[in-house]
């Protein structure tokens, strides 16, 4: 089953378009109309559609800043995707961090229940606009703040909030170093356990 949005035309949307629906309202970028439905088959008007534009590009655009060095396992990595921070939170995509430290993992989105995934000897999970990441859909872990999309990317915050056991189990992803003053973000990222064989 898909996201449930709350307009009321709910059960008219198709669900390979609820989860952005869902993260767009989110983002204060969409509001619906006045009785509470969303009306997916109208065209919008000129005037919503820049008022939509003019929203995201100030959302996407906030706290970018492409001053920062990241370093991954102690080697300086480039992203395609700037460091974000915001209300003092730092924030990176997590599958390019994850991929430059396991280059060979195959990071996926699913875009109806929209979260990106991986299998790593237990499937991990990493969803837009939640304060945890899941694996095995046994383990929550809780973030100090919601993780976030930009420019199709998922971000996920940064900092020193984890226990060393935590740390080490979760991968220091999530337990960065971060120098605001001289603008760099050093991940060790750990991931103890083997993947399956493929």
């Amino acid at each position: 089953m898909g996201i449930r949005l709350s307009f009321k035309d709910n059960k008219d949307i198709p669900d390979w378009v609820k989860g952005y629906i869902y993260h767009a309202a989110e983002a204060n970028l969409i509001k619906g109309y006045t009785d509470g439905t969303f009306r997916h088959n109208n065209e919008a008007t000129r005037a919503e559609a820049v008022t939509m534009i003019s929203n995201a590009l100030s959302t996407m655009n906030e706290g970018i800043d492409t001053s920062y060095k990241v370093l991954v396992q102690g080697e300086e990595v480039s992203l395609n995707t700037p460091v974000q921070v915001i209300n003092d939170i730092a924030y990176v995509s997590v599958r390019e961090i994850i991929q430059a430290a396991n280059p060979d993992l195959d990071i996926k989105w699913e875009p109806i229940k929209q979260y990106l995934y991986y299998d790593w000897e237990m499937l991990h999970v990493l969803k837009p606009n939640k304060i945890n990441y899941e694996f095995n859909g046994l383990y929550g872990m809780e973030f100090p703040a919601k993780s976030r999309m930009l420019k199709g990317e998922l971000m996920f915050p940064v900092g020193t909030y984890l226990s060393e056991y935590d740390a080490y189990f979760l991968g220091n992803l999530w337990n960065a170093k971060w120098d605001k003053v001289n603008k760099t973000i050093d991940i060790n990222v750990i991931i103890p356990m083997m993947p399956n064989p493929s």
